[in-house]
């Protein structure tokens, strides 16, 4: 049997998450099997199989995937002032083709309430992405605390989550206004 590269691996299981993906975003996790997921990756059972053990792992292996992007983002962002940062959220906001990422997301954070792996790697992004955007506050004008910092970065997740889940409802709404009143309120403090 011939033997398989590290690079069709990778593409193989890049290709089985995104068709999760997908079908995660339109059908929800306990609305999709792992059959839909053999069916829009376009492989057989055994194939999916030889990659991923059950559709849990599939979940976790998203969950992974979305902090390691969260993680090479947050290391584009260091040296940024927090306007730019902010800018950067808010244009991921925008984009139609983000969308099914966003449903993912809410769809992964209804699951970590019952699923103790998903809710630990959640928090250690989130507890990453804190971390991160503190010491942006912090290293922009006007100097602030530790403390302060750490504040307005979990003001900023919050707001952006919130962000996130407006579009997941209505990816029609204007978060322009909203946007504008953020950077603002964020000028202000």
């Amino acid at each position: 049997m011939p033997k398989v590269s590290a690079t069709h691996r990778t593409g193989r299981r890049r290709q089985i998450l995104q068709a999760a993906l997908h079908c995660f975003a339109r059908s929800g996790f306990h609305g999709t099997s792992m059959h839909d997921i053999c069916r829009e990756a376009k492989l057989s059972p055994g194939a999916v199989y030889l990659y991923f053990a059950s559709k849990e792992s599939i979940v976790e292996a998203l969950a992974k995937a979305g902090r390691s992007q969260t993680a090479e983002w947050l290391s584009h962002c260091r040296g940024k002032n927090l306007s730019e940062v902010i800018a950067q959220m808010l244009q991921q906001l925008n984009r139609p083709e983000a969308l099914p990422v966003f449903r993912l997301d809410v769809r992964l954070w209804a699951e970590a309430i019952h699923t103790p792996v998903l809710a630990a790697l959640f928090r250690q992004s989130e507890a990453t992405l804190l971390d991160a955007l503190s010491q942006i506050v912090i290293n922009a004008p006007p100097k602030r605390t530790r403390k302060q910092g750490q504040t307005i970065a979990r003001f900023l997740v919050a707001v952006i989550s919130g962000f996130e889940l407006q579009k997941v409802m209505n990816p029609e709404v204007n978060l322009g206004p909203a946007a504008a009143l953020l950077k603002a309120a964020l000028q202000a403090i």
